[in-house]
């Protein structure tokens, strides 16, 4: 029998959310982090949805970045949460302007 194990990580949520974009393997199917999933189900409890907005949209620009593969792969890690995010909480886009304004923007970002 296989057990789900879950870990308590203490932090803030922007930290959280940076631990989970720096281990995100959205290739690796086999290894999925449920956290991300989690994270995105519970995310209003601790952090604001505008909030959230403007801290994905500070990794995706994020210019200290010195290797240019790592920061591609953070950028596509960011895409690949917010289409995570849009399919688990397709009712929240509908509904939130931040989140509107953070897909207008970011739609920009990938032309």
């Amino acid at each position: 029998m296989l057990l789900k194990r879950y870990f308590l990580v203490l932090g803030t949520a922007e930290k959280i959310l940076e631990h989970i974009l720096d281990y995100l393997q959205p290739w690796n199917t086999a290894q999925r982090a449920d956290s991300m999933e989690d994270y995105i189900i519970m995310h209003q409890v601790f952090i604001s949805t505008e909030k959230l907005c403007q801290l994905l949209m500070q990794h995706y620009r994020s210019e200290d970045v010195e290797n240019s593969d790592f920061a591609k792969s953070l950028k596509r890690r960011v895409i690949y949460f917010t289409v995570r995010w849009s399919h688990i909480g397709s009712y929240l886009f509908s509904a939130s302007p931040a989140v509107q304004a953070f897909l207008a923007v970011s739609w920009s970002w990938t032309l």
